[in-house]
């Protein structure tokens, strides 16, 4: 985790374990200003605090909750990752990946890029952190967690799993049912590229609103299919939007995976639940990437996480391509 943007942004909460989601935004602030001596224009600033926020949560070492009106963060402690037969990583802030440097000295390790580069970033400077990779087995894995007072997770993936729960079980429990949308000034529909203004003949035709709060945040709003006699919910979990307004509307969702390659393809406007993330991320600690055709591409994805995935959330329909 050293030398990134990041890295330090993990260092600096780590430092302070826990806050509201108001200092996260002031912590990647100062880590821009104090770390880097860099300044972005406030979009900038937004979209990469955003991009952070996620990578750390999809690697398992910040968690936030979403539910409680603060939005409250805590950091999580690194740990080690071994994949069989001889891959181990050390997923950790500054500390931890220099106590790993030093106590692997006799392994062959190598430093594992995370993520992609924006181009308004000077050459010295990652955005993602590199973590190191060794080649080690088993036992000497578990010794090196010993002595470092880490865990030694095998399968973060399928562990994250088990705690994932279907698409039916969030549909039932986090939806609200209203009998109204007023429409007045904060409204928006999504469309094909985002969330836009709405008008009178779009909330006619459309089935996905959000409606800005005085606090800034937004709350989400579904009509569900005639099946369900055009019902409008609204839904509890904002980190479940895209899957569960899907779900409700009766439209699948099309992802792709290429067994060969081992990566999964999912529209870019389609954003996955963090327990979901982990899941994905967890199986090769690389950040997403896009393609020309507004795909997010998840890497390293065993076949089978995929048929568990789909197993737990049904609306999405996996292709797989050889």
């Amino acid at each position: 985790m050293k030398d990134s943007i990041i890295g330090n942004y993990y260092d600096l909460l780590n430092f302070f374990r826990s806050g509201n989601y108001h200092g996260l935004e002031r912590y990647f602030r100062l880590t821009l200003n104090n770390y880097c001596n860099l300044s972005f224009q406030k979009e900038d600033v937004s979209l990469n605090r955003r991009r952070a926020i996620r990578y750390l949560n999809s690697i398992g070492l910040l968690e936030i909750d979403y539910q409680k009106p603060s939005i409250p963060w805590t950091t999580c402690p690194g740990f080690l990752f071994f994949k069989p037969p001889t891959k181990l990583m050390c997923i950790g802030g500054t500390i931890l990946t220099s106590e790993f440097l030093k106590k692997s000295s006799k392994l062959d390790v190598s430093l594992k890029d995370t993520g992609y580069r924006p181009k308004n970033l000077p050459p010295n400077i990652n955005f993602f952190p590199k973590l190191p990779e060794a080649k080690a087995s088993f036992e000497v894995a578990k010794e090196l967690a010993e002595t470092l007072n880490v865990k030694l997770i095998e399968s973060p993936s399928e562990s994250v799993l088990a705690l994932l729960p279907t698409i039916e079980d969030i549909a039932n429990k986090l939806i609200l049912k209203i009998d109204d949308l007023i429409l007045e000034e904060g409204v928006e529909v999504l469309k094909n590229n985002g969330f836009m203004t709405m008008s009178d003949d779009d909330f006619m035709q459309a089935n996905i609103f959000r409606k800005l709060r005085h606090d800034g945040r937004y709350d989400y709003f579904v009509r569900a299919s005639l099946k369900n006699k055009g019902q409008l919910f609204r839904l509890l979990n904002n980190d479940w939007v895209s899957l569960v307004g899907h779900y409700l509307i009766e439209r699948p969702i099309e992802a792709y995976y290429y067994r060969k390659k081992q990566s999964l393809e999912v529209p870019k406007n389609i954003m996955l639940p963090g327990l979901l993330e982990r899941c994905l991320v967890g199986c090769s600690f690389t950040s997403t990437s896009f393609n020309f055709d507004g795909k997010r591409i998840y890497v390293e994805v065993p076949e089978k996480i995929i048929k568990l995935v789909q197993n737990k959330i049904s609306i999405l329909e996996i292709r797989s391509v050889q």
